[in-house]
């Protein structure tokens, strides 16, 4: 009970620390990182960002409940509580504006922004949470298809971010390379012991989810 506690409280951390990264960084400058939130950056002319997140989260969150084992319900329920309030209310706060009055620099907005992203996603996978999001489709994919986990992601990433480039802005793909390459630099390096440590917590989750082991 008690570690299960402790293991609550650290993904909430996680969950903040992502949504400081996403609602204070990243979604101001219309940063297209991938993901649900590269989506949200794409259509953010027809719709407020962080409540498209949270909708879209909520909606890939019952499709994993319905196609992925019912643990995976478990798994991602407090991220899927807790993330879309940390970020409407990050996003919409007064504090937002000033960051970016402040700040004033895509580039270093993209950097400041996934580094925490990285340490809060880190820290939700350290302890076999998970963020759901597009990670439903990757997991999918994996279970019905057999495509491996990572090139799905990467292929979903890199097709939200070839979008955003051409629909959006040449700089808001730009900057979310940037920003997926440091999220990911952070999380791997800061997180985990070696890359051995992260293919081991992300093969768990697989586990954990479909109950096959990533191919």
């Amino acid at each position: 009970m008690k570690k299960r506690i402790i293991n609550s409280l650290v993904i909430i951390l996680g969950d903040f620390l992502l949504a400081v990264g996403i609602g204070l960084f990243i979604l101001p400058y219309n940063i297209d990182n991938g993901g649900v939130t590269g989506i949200s950056v794409i259509f953010n002319k027809l719709f407020d960002p962080a409540i498209f997140i949270s909708i879209l989260n909520w909606i890939l969150f019952f499709v994993g409940w319905i196609f992925l084992k019912k643990e995976f319900a478990v798994k991602t329920l407090l991220s899927t509580l807790v993330y879309p309030v940390f970020l409407n209310v990050l996003y919409h706060s007064s504090l937002a504006e000033v960051m970016k009055t402040d700040i004033n620099d895509p580039l270093l907005a993209a950097i400041l922004g996934s580094v925490l992203v990285g340490v809060g996603l880190g820290l939700v996978y350290k302890v076999g949470g998970s963020s759901g999001g597009l990670d439903v489709i990757s997991v999918m994919l994996n279970k019905y298809k057999g495509i491996k986990i990572s090139l799905s992601t990467f292929m979903l990433d890199s097709i939200i971010v070839l979008v955003g480039t051409f629909t959006v802005s040449i700089g808001a793909g730009l900057y979310g390379i940037i920003a997926i390459i440091t999220w990911n630099i952070t999380m791997f390096n800061s997180l985990f012991r070696n890359y051995n440590d992260v293919v081991r917590c992300r093969e768990g989750m697989q586990l954990f989810l479909t109950g096959t082991k990533q191919s």
